[in-house]
């Protein structure tokens, strides 16, 4: 494990946009005459060197969730500015070589921003001002208040997507990747989280009480060149390819990526089993290469959870034996059981031998609030902690302030 130590210079958030063998970048929002500012950083791992790459800083608002990506050697984001009563989208480039910056466009709506490449994005938003004095359930169901379009950064224009699994279905994953230098976009069409429709499920709530049409989900994979064509053609159904569906008995989740294949899993909520398929990127195969029967002893712990790391396709089961201890078991390929003798400590994931927890203090009188991250090793049972907040990328645990 390698410990990247950038507290020393009291950035708060861990936004990491790229990381490399020798350089990560990262964006931090600052204050500063008057107004918040957005900056890109690179730090030199090897000689713990830090470089700001945009030099004039970028007016953006305080605690602003933002997407970015780096294509081709330019950093593509999204900015949110307050104007009067309402808050305005921007898109921006930053050069990660030189730092200039260019404004690339600009919406009047606060709007959720996926960078697709470096011509596109696709915008999410609703319409619920519409109905200033009530909201209305019917139109609410129908999707009538939300909209997407797709942003062609290039011609300065937006395109409105009328294919309802976009508009209402991007839930959590909706993600580019590359193929023999073509783009293309793994889609997860959701509209729940995982315990949502499952619990729904068992307490018999009949799927069209929810959805006109039933409950669906899919898995569906489309090149962003047909994906754009089909959307400027107006097509209320764009022709995705769709590895997987399922309906109200079982819910369809992305589960990572890598090189070669696409990872995603099925639970069936009858049979407790959970399925994990992989898919090759280039044939688009599908192969079943795990199964997991659960067992529904959730009610025999104070504490319950499932952790699901896609980027290292781990599942951790959670379970609070009882007021101070806590047993970690990764229960995909059955590599891991440990006891945390906390239960105030929250799992954040596992780097080779050691587990990585946070917690946090604070007086009886809720003050001086603090933050803590703890790596306990599982071999040598030695304990560090240190006080700030971390990402885990790889085998590095990037600790911040």
């Amino acid at each position: 494990m390698n410990i990247i130590d950038l507290r020393e210079y009291n950035y708060e958030l861990n936004k990491i946009i790229s990381f490399s063998k020798n350089e990560l970048i990262f964006g931090n929002t600052e204050f500063e005459e008057g107004c918040y500012k957005r900056y890109f950083y690179k730090y030199n791992i090897q000689k713990r060197t830090l470089d700001k790459i945009n030099l004039k800083g970028i007016d953006t608002c305080e605690n602003a969730f933002y997407n970015a990506r780096i294509i081709n050697g330019y950093i593509f984001t999204n900015i949110y500015e307050v104007k009067g009563n309402h808050v305005e989208t921007l898109i921006y480039s930053i050069n990660v070589s030189n730092g200039k910056v260019e404004k690339l466009y600009n919406t009047l709506k606060e709007v959720k921003v996926i960078i697709l490449n470096d011509r596109y994005a696709l915008f999410q938003g609703d319409n619920y001002g519409i109905d200033d004095n009530h909201l209305d359930i019917e139109k609410d169901m129908r999707g009538e208040y939300n909209y997407a379009t797709l942003c062609d950064f290039v011609n300065r224009k937006e395109y409105t997507i009328k294919d309802k699994r976009v508009v209402l279905g991007i839930r959590d994953f909706f993600i580019p990747f590359e193929i023999n230098d073509k783009t293309y976009i793994v889609f997860e069409e959701a509209y729940m989280e995982d315990w949502e429709i499952e619990e729904a499920f068992e307490k018999g709530i009949k799927k069209e009480d929810f959805y006109n049409d039933g409950y669906k989900e899919s898995m569906n994979i489309i090149s962003l060149e047909q994906f754009e064509k089909s959307i400027k053609k107006d097509l209320s159904i764009i022709p995705f390819t769709q590895i997987h569906k399922t309906e109200y008995t079982e819910w369809t989740r992305y589960f990572g990526m890598d090189y070669k294949n696409i990872y995603f899993r099925v639970k069936n909520f009858e049979s407790k089993i959970e399925n994990i398929y992989s898919i090759d990127k280039n044939t688009l195969n599908k192969e079943l290469i795990s199964s997991i029967q659960w067992k529904n002893k959730s009610a025999n712990y104070k504490i319950y959870d499932i952790y699901y790391d896609e980027k290292n396709k781990k599942i951790y089961e959670i379970k609070g034996v009882n007021d101070k201890e806590k047993i970690i078991e990764e229960v995909f390929d059955g590599d891991l059981i440990f006891k945390i003798d906390s239960v105030k400590e929250n799992f954040v994931g596992v780097i080779g031998e050691n587990i990585i927890t946070y917690f946090w203090t604070e007086d009886e009188n809720g003050d001086n609030y603090r933050e803590f991250v703890r790596i306990r090793n599982i071999k040598t049972e030695s304990i560090e902690t240190y006080e700030g907040i971390c990402s885990i990328i790889n085998e590095n645990l990037i600790l911040f302030k």
